[in-house]
């Protein structure tokens, strides 16, 4: 289990990783909006980044359903890229 210090520096770091401004993800007085993070963290992550993502993602604890929903999010992004590749080529084929 990270601790907080862990998991706020892995935030700023995807969040830098690949351009997301952590800092309008923050609701005053109650914190991240986490989920709408990640939205945008991996709305901006390349196929194979995301497809490393969801191979290597912890299973989470059986008390959160946080780490499966993050999974989720990263899988509808990747098969969205995938959708989104696949048309591209039938485009151009």
């Amino acid at each position: 289990m990270e601790t907080f210090e862990e998991a706020a520096t892995t935030i700023l770091e995807l969040s830098k990783g690949v351009g997301v401004d952590v800092i309008t993800f923050i609701v005053p007085g109650k914190g991240l909006s986490f989920l709408e993070w990640w939205e945008a963290v991996v709305s901006r992550m390349t196929l194979a980044e995301l497809e490393v993502y969801i191979v290597s993602a912890p299973r989470g604890s059986c008390n959160s359903d946080l780490v499966p929903k993050l999974k989720n999010i990263a899988i509808k992004q990747r098969d969205l890229l995938r959708e989104e590749q696949g048309k591209g080529v039938e485009l151009y084929a």
